[in-house]
């Protein structure tokens, strides 16, 4: 695949986060998806980051992530990312505050024969924790 095809890829993950079609990471990801680091109790596979999206949307109402800055060479995308969303329920320990939450995160993806097959990413929560 062409850089180009690999970032149009990538963009379908965040198309899938954001309207919350779990099919479209059946499509898009490798069934021997890995994601670095897992969430506590998330299952390998597609499966498991369809799981971590419902947790994450029923967190937060109205989540939203806007990928900021997208960096590709080679099978990799790098994504700089905006999540928002309002806090309304539990998130791995983070009472909801009840407020408009607003945090950044980086991903990289891994292409492998047209799908992502590994994502490894970060996210910076500590204005939960306030």
């Amino acid at each position: 695949m062409s850089i180009t095809d690999n970032k149009a890829l990538v963009a379908r993950f965040y198309e899938a986060f954001n309207t919350d079609h779990a099919d479209i990471f059946r499509t898009i990801l490798s069934p021997v998806w890995t994601d670095h680091p897992e969430a506590p109790g998330q299952i390998p596979g597609p499966e498991g980051l369809i799981g971590v999206v419902g947790t994450f949307r029923k967190a937060f109402e109205g989540l939203h992530i806007t990928p900021e800055q997208v960096v590709a060479e080679a099978d990799h995308v790098v994504v700089r990312i905006r999540l928002e969303g309002h806090h309304i329920k539990d998130f791995y320990g983070h009472a909801p505050s009840g407020k408009h939450a607003v945090f950044h995160g980086m991903d990289m993806h891994r292409i492998e024969n047209g799908a992502i097959a590994e994502t490894w990413h970060f996210e910076d929560f500590s204005n939960l924790m306030t």
